[in-house]
């Protein structure tokens, strides 16, 4: 029963009224009166009751009129009607508005007192299913919100259907909660190891040992694969089992291993290179010196002469290559300064396409933060791009380029440290960089061109990566066939000021020096040392 009952008796008699309230008083109950709906429906607005005796026939409007009220109010209180008037019609029409019983006067006391403690019952009844509805709602809610916050995705799989996923999961691979509960989760799998997932599953429902992580991935909206960490256990629901699936995004991770393996290649292609470069230069001393020597002796046969030119200019193309294998290699470290990335990026752009009849389109913003970098091989970065650029492009079209700053967060799926960086994107209208070739541009000796001394070495890009590494920052490009292919840079910003330096003065000597004396020439090479000799 309720803690002291708020009954209100509704009866045009007062007599009636008091009757019943001399009745009532003996079980406790807190008792209020009234004469007319007017004055019943101000006691309603004012104060809450658990039940209401109700007559019908008042002398300011029927007794159907204050049971509408209590409805369209959701006054929660119970009715039972009290007539002297009665019918199968009224007690028909009664009930069909909401009263919970209905007694025609006069009626036995004992029989109001019997109805009055069931209508009490009832409403505790109601009221303790409402509060413990309350009470799961609000459990709910708060696990609800522990779930949804939670940093990786959880999942409730049954008979192979998503019957939970928390808003985590969802923004993870694109869509809303609502967009994909209740789908199979097979549409969110890839389709080559799908059988394998499905027999993880059915040995979760069956109970047997699995390992407690597995790595797979799982297709995103805009149809990209991510990587992702399963954790999946056995739960019971109700009467059936479904599984528990924990759904770690490990993309950054995979990124990162990948980054770290391409690393450790290029190291340790790099001490390959540096000694194959530092071999290879010794002896182009030698045949370019010698070269030298032989024009010199043989100055008035032009035929020989015109020879040993195109050995020289094949001499020269090989001195090129060694120098992008040192610079590749270990060798080639940054000699950094203070710079201006904008003003840098405009001018190596423009030189790298002058007489190419390629447009090009420049956004970049004054307040860049300034980059400590060495200007020289950045330059040598940015010139390869845009040829490659130019090449794609076939002599028409635009080059974007631009500048922004920008900052990297924890979050970011970036091999960089957290910090302000500076970007720079190239963007050509070329032919584009088919899918399966994107994550091999930046690999050494990788080149979709015929290779050869003139066209593709396939060092390039790979030279690209290895002086942005140094400059402690990232190179990446993103392309599709057909749609051209933008490479995007960041570089650290330094706090540093960007500082003007004088013009260096040039001295020119008024005549050739001559003179006499001994050199020493030292190498390890002994016939660069004939050579000098």
């Amino acid at each position: 029963m309720l803690d002291k009952p708020k009954i209100l008796i509704i009866d045009d008699e007062p007599r009636m009224c008091q009757s019943l309230k001399e009745l009532l008083a003996i079980q406790n109950y807190e008792l209020n009166t009234a004469n007319s709906a007017k004055e019943a429906i101000e006691f309603l607005n004012n104060n809450s009751f658990d039940l209401i005796l109700l007559d019908l026939c008042l002398p300011d409007m029927n007794g159907y009129n204050v049971m509408d009220h209590i409805s369209q109010q959701s006054l929660g209180a119970l009715v039972i009607v009290l007539t002297g008037y009665a019918s199968e019609e009224s007690a028909i029409e009664a009930l069909r508005r909401g009263a919970y019983d209905y007694l025609k006067k006069p009626f036995e006391p004992e029989k109001l007192l019997i109805t009055v403690k069931n209508a009490l019952n009832q409403k505790k009844i109601k009221r303790d299913e409402e509060l413990a509805k309350q009470a799961l709602r609000e459990s709910e809610e708060r696990y609800r919100c522990y779930i949804n916050v939670a940093n990786d995705g959880i999942a409730v799989l049954h008979n192979g259907k998503l019957s939970f996923v928390n808003s985590r999961l969802a923004e993870m691979i694109g869509y809303t909660t609502d967009e994909i509960e209740g789908q199979d989760f097979s549409r969110f799998i890839p389709k080559d190891i799908l059988p394998q997932i499905e027999d993880i599953y059915k040995k979760c429902i069956a109970g047997e040992e699995l390992p407690s992580v597995y790595e797979s991935k799982i297709l995103h909206r805009d149809g990209k694969f991510i990587d992702v960490e399963y954790n999946i256990s056995q739960v019971r629901i109700g009467d059936e089992q479904s599984t528990l699936n924990i759904i770690r995004d490990i993309s950054s991770r995979k990124k990162m291993q990948a980054e770290v393996l391409k690393a450790k290649k290029l190291a340790s292609l790099g001490t390959l290179a540096g000694g194959i470069a530092h071999d290879f230069n010794n002896l182009l001393s030698v045949i370019v010196g010698n070269i030298d020597l032989a024009k010199e002796k043989i100055k008035h046969d032009f035929g020989i002469i015109k020879n040993l030119q195109e050995v020289e200019k094949a001499c020269m193309r090989a001195k090129d290559l060694a120098a992008r294998l040192i610079t590749f290699s270990k060798g080639g470290k940054p000699i950094k300064k203070v710079t201006a990335i904008g003003e840098l990026a405009m001018n190596a752009v423009s030189a790298s396409l002058r007489g190419s009849g390629i447009n090009c389109e420049f956004c970049i913003p004054d307040d860049l933060f300034p980059v400590e970098i060495d200007a020289l091989q950045i330059k040598q970065v940015i010139r390869h791009i845009v040829i490659n650029a130019t090449e794609a492009m076939n002599g028409k079209g635009t080059i974007r380029v631009s500048c922004k700053n920008a900052a990297v967060g924890e979050n970011e799926r970036l091999p960089l440290r957290v910090g302000k960086y500076v970007l720079l994107s190239i963007k050509d209208q070329g032919i584009g960089i088919a899918s399966k070739n994107l994550a091999k541009i930046f690999d050494p000796y990788f080149s979709t061109k015929d290779m050869g001394a003139v066209k593709g070495q396939g060092l390039g890009l790979a030279t690209c990566h290895s002086i942005i590494k140094n400059h402690d920052g990232f190179i990446t490009a993103e392309s599709e066939s057909g749609v051209g292919a933008t490479f995007i840079i960041y570089f650290p910003a330094s706090e540093k000021q960007i500082e003007e330096l004088e013009p260096i003065q040039r001295i020119k000597p008024e005549k050739q020096m001559v003179g006499t004396g001994r050199i020493l020439a030292m190498d390890d090479e002994k016939m660069i040392w004939y050579q000098d000799g």
